[in-house]
């Protein structure tokens, strides 16, 4: 098992079992919200290079796009994102084969630099994988706002991976760490 696909089961056992004691707050089904939680939400896409997973214009390379998922608005303190794409064959072992960064439509877009990885490890019958990871971390004492409630055309977070040979598949998964918004920041 490579490196690149350690990290993201590692990154899945760690939201999995990384809740505190007041988890059950996150994704809350209308009990009594205290603060601050920290919370933590992944979520896992797949694709193929070239393919557009979404039908709108203008997002050709969009892998994943995700609307509100609590009741209230949340505060990201952190955001990653790993992708492994594996093909059957490279035009050029060091040319980019692949870009990742991650964007939203309600704060400044993106989020993240455009993080580029080039070449692969070489797999038996000719397969070649290749991992790209992007992250950010945000103060903790402000942390991100990403608001409820909206239209996910309005108002998402969005991976953007471009990546070839058209046609390889690509998996990957975005793990967001974050505070329930229940009070203003404090002022300093």
């Amino acid at each position: 098992m490579t490196n690149a696909w350690l990290r993201i089961l590692l990154a899945g056992l760690i939201a999995i079992l990384s809740f505190s004691a007041y988890a059950a707050q996150c994704g809350s089904n209308g009990a009594e919200l205290k603060s601050p939680v920290l919370c933590s939400r992944m979520f896992v896409f797949a694709g193929a290079c070239g393919r557009p997973n979404y039908p709108y214009p203008g997002w050709p390379d969009v892998a994943l796009v995700v609307g509100a998922w609590e009741k209230v608005s949340i505060r990201i303190i952190s955001i990653s994102v790993d992708a492994m794409i594996e093909t059957q064959r490279w035009k050029n072992r060091f040319e980019k084969v692949a870009m990742l960064f991650i964007g939203n439509s309600f704060n400044a877009d993106p989020m993240t630099p455009y993080r580029y990885a080039t070449a692969g490890r070489s797999l038996p019958f000719g397969r070649t994988r290749l991992a790209v990871h992007v992250e950010q971390r945000f103060p903790d004492d402000d942390g991100m706002q990403f608001p409820a409630g909206q239209p996910v055309r309005q108002t998402h977070i969005d991976v953007h991976l471009t990546c070839e040979p058209a046609g390889a598949s690509y998996l990957g998964n975005m793990i967001v760490w974050y505070r329930l918004d229940l009070e203003p920041p404090q002022s300093k």
